[in-house]
């Protein structure tokens, strides 16, 4: 057996006591996570999947009424609310008093929304502990990715004031790439200058007054995408790598999944020899002592979560712009029988009806096969940026109807290979993503199109197309 007690012992101290109850994953689970109560019984299960895939999470254990088994099935991480899937999105747009619906937003005002974002992210843990995912496949040579993970190092050092005789992180070998844990500090009083603040205004949203620079447009549809927390680990992510982390990487305050030193990543074994790469090790080890404060990232935080609110506001205004300009192309296209297909009742007074889903299918065959093959890998991805938009912008399909197809494609990926997130939830933010994009816009978000797709996710288009054929069953992908 590689794993090492002491090695667990020690990936557990960067975590919020109490280590146990805390939920793990293997190999045997399929990435299912469940509860352990006491570390030899972690050991015994990690043991029982030969070491494949073992991983602990982050972010405590709540308890059994948060997870899954309470809410009808799914993968719920019981580390905090586990929406009921169920849920009727038909019935739910008569409900004056259901967050899905659009008639209730825009009923609430600005404090309303401050005083929701404040009440969840008070219910939700806070952001102590920072997974920052540097994968050797976003880079051209082993060089150039072992210098962006020492420029991260240098970074941390930099932007927490950490002298260099100091070790604040811990960096893993996780088979493809490194892993950098950092426990963070949010106690006001253990910040090096002397402060009246509280622990609720170092933790984003917890106070009113923050809770209210997350409110944007008065658009919180109760996202767990959009929590203050989550929001923050992604930006501190990106922050302190630079950019250099993987993209496929969502960290959130209710599952932050770790390798545990001593594993192996099953994703990159194929033979015996390959053990050896595909072994989790310990590159460098956190002194036990020194950590990162986030006060010294908030400022940063909300001067671009102020920039992004900016950003959206000139996106609007563009997009009113491209709204009149498709009202002139409409009256073009209807003088011309000569110009390209375009969605709805354009489409059907220029070309006559059927014309355009002709048109549609063909520019988007891969979508078609998509439809009808279910994936491993790449789930989220096909969910955000083919799927949705194809049903909803392109073929322009009411929601229920548009769920059910993307409910029946996901169980049948399930089958492949056990979801790690909650489907009806992502199928349902996603839909209200793209009706919210089609109010400001007459095309409103359309699908990765054939080009892009091959150029810029080759192995993504090759598993849709049958060119190429799917990992192992087990493996960590890319959603």
């Amino acid at each position: 057996m590689t794993i090492d007690p002491k090695d667990l012992a020690f990936l557990l101290s960067h975590f919020e006591p109490p280590a146990v109850p805390r939920r793990i994953s293997t190999f045997e689970s399929q990435d299912r996570q469940y509860p352990a109560y006491t570390i030899k019984y972690m050991m015994d299960e990690f043991q029982r999947a030969s070491e494949l895939d073992c991983k602990v999470n982050a972010y405590k254990y709540l308890g059994e009424k948060y997870s899954a088994s309470s809410t009808g099935g799914g993968n719920g991480n019981g580390n905090g609310y586990h929406k009921n899937q169920s849920h009727d999105s038909s019935s739910s747009n008569n409900n004056n008093n259901n967050p899905y619906s659009y008639e209730y937003n825009e009923q609430l005002t600005h404090n309303d929304v401050a005083y929701q974002i404040q009440q969840k992210a008070q219910a939700e843990a806070a952001p102590t502990f920072l997974n920052l995912d540097i994968d050797r496949k976003d880079f051209s040579s082993d060089r150039t990715h072992q210098n962006a993970v020492k420029r991260t190092i240098n970074r941390i050092h930099e932007l927490f004031l950490i002298p260099k005789d100091k070790s604040p992180a811990t960096v893993l070998w996780t088979g493809g790439g490194n892993q950098i844990l950092i426990p963070l500090e949010v106690d006001p009083a253990r910040y090096p200058a002397a402060n009246r603040l509280t622990t609720n205004q170092t933790i984003p949203g917890r106070d009113i007054r923050y809770a209210n620079l997350f409110t944007g447009g008065h658009d919180y549809r109760f996202n767990t995408t959009k929590l203050p927390a989550n929001l923050f680990l992604r930006f501190a992510e990106e922050y302190i790598t630079q950019g250099k982390y993987d993209s496929g990487h969502v960290p959130s305050v209710r599952s932050v999944m770790v390798r545990v030193p001593g594993s192996y990543n099953s994703k990159y074994i194929s033979t015996d020899s390959d053990y050896t790469k595909a072994e989790v090790k310990l590159e460098q080890r956190w002194d036990g002592v020194t950590k990162p404060h986030i006060l010294f990232l908030l400022g940063a935080f909300y001067r671009e979560l102020g920039d992004s609110y900016k950003k959206q506001a000139k996106k609007q205004v563009k997009a009113r712009r491209v709204r009149f300009k498709a009202m002139v192309a409409q009256k073009a296209l209807d003088r011309t029988l000569h110009k390209m297909p375009v969605a709805g009742h354009i489409a059907v007074q220029a070309f006559g009806e059927g014309a355009y889903g002709q048109y549609a299918h063909a520019k988007y065959w891969y979508i078609d096969k998509l439809l009808q093959t279910p994936l491993e890998d790449y789930r989220k991805r096909s969910i955000d940026l083919l799927l949705v938009p194809f049903l909803i912008t392109v073929k322009g399909m009411p929601d229920v109807i548009a769920e059910r197809i993307l409910m029946d494609w996901l169980l049948r990926c399930d089958a492949l290979r056990p979801l790690d997130f909650d489907a009806a939830e992502r199928i349902q933010s996603r839909i209200v993503d793209m009706r919210l994009a089609l109010q400001t816009s007459q095309t409103g978000f359309l699908p990765i199109g054939e080009d892009k797709f091959k150029a810029e996710h080759s192995d993504w288009f090759d598993r849709v197309t049958g060119k190429k054929q799917p990992m192992m069953t087990g493996g960590r992908g890319g959603n």
